[in-house]
């Protein structure tokens, strides 16, 4: 099981960071507009610093969200025989002016681990999540997609719907599940279930 306080922990840092990211641009905007509206030397020169500020409040809180995520995300799997090993790498774009235009990541949220003496790795970017429990062997026969959304709902207990944008992979000792969408990273634990669920328990070796 996930931990429960690790979990909480998870859920409070992004919404604080949900906070941040949305409200620090709001204020920003605010400022700009008054300065417009307002239109002295003095103001605007107040306006300026507070924008300086707030931007270079923004660039730090980002990176300290960033590893804040990182812990969280590494203690809510500890639970589960797992370990955050990769994170997305922040790639700033620059500008002729020698200032950045911004940003974007590469790369993507990565766990290892082994359950139940089986490997597992688990791989999400922004629009795919990708569950492996257990090794392929080299060249052994695969079967895509042997049950559907109906028999996924009836393995996990979760509603049919939840199961309309995935696909598994089944082969001897091992199983895949890809989801695909928005935030496919948020079931993670369901995938996982699906995963191990499809697979028949190992026999303890004598």
């Amino acid at each position: 099981m996930p931990n429960p306080e690790a979990v909480l922990r998870s859920q409070a840092a992004m919404r604080q960071v949900r906070l941040v990211y949305f409200g620090v641009p709001v204020v920003m905007t605010a400022v700009v507009i008054s300065m417009f509206v307002v239109q002295t030397t003095t103001y605007s020169m107040v306006g300026a610093g507070i924008l300086g500020g707030l931007g270079l409040l923004f660039c730090g809180y980002f990176f300290y969200a960033y590893g804040a995520m990182a812990r969280a995300a590494s203690d809510t799997v500890s639970g589960l025989g797992l370990k955050l090993v990769a994170m997305p790498t922040y790639l700033r774009v620059p500008d002729f002016a020698g200032g950045f235009l911004g940003g974007f990541t590469v790369g993507a949220v990565t766990y290892r681990g082994v359950r139940h003496g089986r490997a597992v790795h688990i791989v999400q970017e922004p629009k795919l999540a990708a569950t492996l429990v257990g090794e392929p062997p080299s060249g052994a026969p695969v079967v895509a997609n042997p049950i559907g959304p109906a028999e996924m709902a009836a393995l996990t207990g979760e509603p049919a719907k939840s199961w309309r944008r995935v696909s598994v992979l089944l082969g001897d000792g091992f199983a895949a599940v890809r989801r695909d969408g928005n935030a496919a990273g948020k079931w993670m634990f369901h995938d996982l279930l699906l995963a191990e669920a499809l697979l028949p328990p190992l026999t303890p070796s004598r």
